[in-house]
């Protein structure tokens, strides 16, 4: 199991840049999209 968690770690550390990229990228449209309905 420890193996196991070890590699699914190390996975995440890769996707996670992409992840918080992502995120920065929705979070401005959700701001872009809120400033219009106001």
């Amino acid at each position: 199991i420890e193996d196991h968690l070890r590699v699914v770690l190390s996975e995440l550390e890769i996707i996670k840049p992409d992840f918080e990229r992502r995120n920065a990228e929705l979070e401005k449209k959700d701001r872009a999209n809120r400033r219009r309905k106001n």
